[in-house]
């Protein structure tokens, strides 16, 4: 799980966790890596996914993080 406050922080630590996951011999799986967005203002954004070095992530609104799920509300379950 990567937690940022911007998007272009996002992106940054994207890039050095994919490098650092190289040196490894291993993979990001683009199936299995999604974003949530938080935050305490609605926006109307159109395109719900981003384009980090040629891999599409998609938005989701909720997500299963050790055991408990989190959604974009701020909300635990």
């Amino acid at each position: 799980m990567l937690v940022t406050r911007t998007k272009q922080a996002l992106i940054n630590t994207f890039q050095k966790l994919k490098q650092e996951a190289i040196k490894h011999g291993l993979v990001i799986n683009q199936n299995k890596t999604k974003y949530m967005r938080h935050s305490s203002v609605k926006t109307n954004v159109k395109n719900k996914e981003i384009e980090i070095e040629g891999m599409k992530i998609e938005e989701v609104n909720s997500a299963k993080y050790l055991g408990t799920i989190m959604n974009a509300d701020n909300l635990i379950e």
